[in-house]
């Protein structure tokens, strides 16, 4: 299994973001962010819900990749260029792997495919009903940063991500 990469490596860009977020996130304000804290940061940050596009309370595998896809285009240019791929820190693969039909950029369809062949939903998906609850979500996301599997993240851990959790970051909010 490949663990979804999160590290974004954008060196120049570490400065507040990611330590306002463990200090909003963090409730217990140990200066570590458990699973359930994470989740709840997350949930409440309302990325799952705007993921959610029919509503159903749960995402499936298309929703995920949709979402994914329009996180990693952070442009809005409709598609992903190598350095989107590579500052977003999209799985660990070879970008021309992914640009299938070599055109040196993402589109939705070649990422996509690259996303399912990844299997990260499954793998997220606990109890294989093909519907990942916020919980799951939570906890798939989480699983991605904590790089030490220690079930604790660290601003080792969730500090390599400036953009990730601040405004123009990675999940933009």
């Amino acid at each position: 299994m490949k663990k979804f990469v999160l590290a974004l490596g954008l060196s120049t860009a570490l400065a507040a973001a990611p330590a306002m977020a463990q200090v909003m996130w963090d409730a217990n304000a140990d200066s570590q962010l458990d699973q359930a804290e994470f989740t709840a940061g997350f949930t409440e940050s309302g990325i799952y819900a705007d993921w959610d596009t029919d509503s159903s309370g749960y995402l499936n595998t298309n929703e995920v990749g949709t979402g994914l896809y329009g996180a990693y285009d952070r442009d809005d240019s409709g598609d992903i260029s190598e350095e989107e791929f590579g500052a977003g820190g999209i799985y660990d693969d070879d970008y021309t792997a992914w640009d299938t039909d070599q055109s040196g950029v993402l589109d939705e369809n070649e990422f996509m495919a690259g996303y399912e062949a990844q299997g990260s939903y499954g793998t997220w998906d606990a109890d294989g009903d093909a519907q990942l609850t916020a919980d799951e979500f939570g906890a798939g996301l989480y699983s991605s940063f904590d790089r030490d599997d220690d079930q604790i993240l660290t601003e080792d851990e969730f500090g390599p991500q400036p953009g990730d959790l601040g405004e123009e970051g990675w999940f933009d909010f």
